[in-house]
């Protein structure tokens, strides 16, 4: 079928192309989270991520997780994934 109509097999290669999915949003800055599931927390506050919702790690921030995971985006290609009942805090920058 491809043999004779090279144009279907390139537009079906193309359609898949635009299918696929890309990382939903890109962090300008570090500590967006990105991805919440079971029991998680920023600050001992509730913290729940969606695909339209993100939580942003300010300076001296402590997230924290007991039966449940986090994503954080550090910068561009840099991801850092917190497993069950761990925690960390945002270190202040320096420039």
């Amino acid at each position: 079928m491809f043999r004779r109509n090279p144009g279907t097999a390139a537009m079906l290669l193309a359609s898949y192309a635009l299918s696929l999915s890309a990382q939903t949003t890109i962090s300008a800055k570090a500590g967006l989270i990105d991805f919440t599931q079971g029991q998680a927390y920023l600050d001992n506050l509730p913290a729940e991520a969606s695909a339209t919702h993100y939580l942003n790690v300010r300076d001296d921030d402590v997230v924290r997780t007991e039966k449940g995971r986090v994503e954080i985006l550090l910068g561009a290609c840099t991801v850092m994934w917190i497993g069950e009942y761990s925690s960390f805090r945002m270190a202040p920058g320096r420039m």
